[in-house]
């Protein structure tokens, strides 16, 4: 490999393969011009505002999301609740399921940040579904203009049976009346299509531009991404175009699966190797404990390998969709997750992710990570002081996997540094 220095930014390790899922809640934390807010909570959402000039506490607010007098449910699998600052406003977007009619309502709440009092929520769509276990499969996203006088909020269908047909509506945030309106046919050109959430923009004067994808029904693999735009009050798609799902202004996609890359200077060009990439989530073991992965072809069409026959021994991987991707090497017939690379070559042992290795050289050999190994290299370019000034400051609440990560963290900084001297 040519001498390189790169900084690689996939820090997150889960102690445990198989992790716990997060709640989606966004924007757990909002900055205005004399005051932080914060929302807490695990099932019944507070929102906290707290003074930047005295740190003091406001007021705690209870928010009602959900309400259970209203026969409301937010399950951690299922709902989203999105928060957003708008002048003395804070826009609350969120869904609940609805035992009772079978629905995946999506909901808007308004809290006047001033006093800390609620408007009357209002029903922005109500999708009936089967059961609650279909929740994750209608989907509803808001998104906000520059200028924060408009927003829109995106319902998407992702599932392979329910035919529902993907919406976007666009309102007013001085008084949430509706500006314009579009229904999008889920299909196109026959095929499944579902909306890309981080591509997705607003401009001021109402105008939607975005991106979709076609998906294998059968694997619910993504197979071919498209850009289009929506004019102002339009009632379709317009410029509709093919656009490369690698392409550099798109390779964001929350959905997009892994990419093999014949060299590690392949993987710093971006040039993956065409025709094949690796499922997201598709990693397993044998009884045997051989690591197993699913490839898909251009079409969504999976087939399962066993880590030794990979086409190539660089790959990106996620766990699952709209993950920031690790970044994998095939070393010895198993995976690492490649943390630092350049003279000085860091990994985590992917099945088993709190086991640390390190090598000098693209082709070093492997071994154990050891802090006082590591400090005698750092003291050799006059960085052991500086490492030893910056150790990772635990917070209150953090996990023994929150502490794991932010040491990950530390060291790979400075594996980073290393790298950079050797450059």
């Amino acid at each position: 490999m040519k001498k390189t220095a790169v900084l690689l930014s996939f820090f997150f390790l889960a102690i445990s393969h198989s992790g716990t899922a997060q709640r989606k809640v966004t924007d757990k934390k909002l900055e205005a011009d004399d005051a932080t807010y914060s929302v807490e909570g695990k099932v019944y959402f507070n929102v906290v505002k707290i003074s930047k000039e005295s740190k003091k506490v406001l007021y705690r607010v209870a928010t009602k999301i959900p309400d259970k007098a209203k026969g409301e449910n937010f399950y951690e699998l299922g709902n989203c609740a999105f928060f957003h600052i708008v002048g003395d406003k804070m826009f609350i977007v969120y869904d609940i399921w609805k035992g009772a009619t079978k629905s995946k309502d999506c909901m808007i709440k308004i809290l006047d940040t001033k006093t800390g009092k609620f408007d009357e929520p209002k029903l922005l769509y109500a999708t009936k579904i089967n059961s609650l276990f279909s929740e994750q499969e209608i989907q509803y996203h808001p998104i906000y203009t520059a200028d924060n006088k408009k927003f829109a909020v995106c319902k998407d269908n992702i599932s392979p049976t329910y035919n529902i047909d993907p919406e976007i509506t666009v309102y007013s945030t001085s008084d949430l009346s509706v500006l314009s309106n579009i229904v999008i046919p889920a299909r196109y050109n026959g095929q499944k299509r579902i909306l890309e959430w981080s591509q997705f923009k607003l401009e001021d004067n109402g105008n939607i531009s975005g991106v979709f994808q076609t998906v294998n029904e059968k694997t619910g693999v993504s197979m071919k991404s498209y850009s289009f735009e929506i004019p102002f009050e339009a009632t379709e798609l317009k410029d509709v175009k093919e656009i490369d799902l690698h392409d550099s202004e798109f390779n964001r996609d929350s959905n997009a699966h892994g990419q093999f890359y014949e060299s590690f200077d392949d993987y710093i060009k971006g040039n993956p190797i065409p025709g094949i990439r690796i499922k997201n989530g598709s990693f397993s073991t044998s009884f045997t404990g051989t690591p197993k992965f699913q490839l898909l072809d251009d079409a969504g069409n999976a087939t399962k390998e066993k880590a030794k026959d990979l086409p190539a021994q660089i790959f990106t991987y996620k766990r699952n969709d709209g993950e920031t991707p690790f970044t994998i090497r095939m070393i010895d017939k198993d995976p690492y997750i490649l943390l630092a690379a350049g003279k000085y070559n860091f990994y985590s042992l992917y099945a088993e992710q709190s086991k640390l290795y390190m090598a000098e050289g693209w082709d070093g050999k492997l071994k154990k990570f050891s802090q006082r190994d590591f400090e005698k290299i750092l003291d050799q370019y006059r960085l052991l002081n500086d490492f030893k000034n910056d150790p990772p400051r635990g917070e209150r609440g953090d996990t023994s996997n929150d502490g794991f990560n932010k040491h990950v963290a530390w060291y790979t900084k400075y594996f980073n540094l290393l790298n950079q001297k050797n450059f």
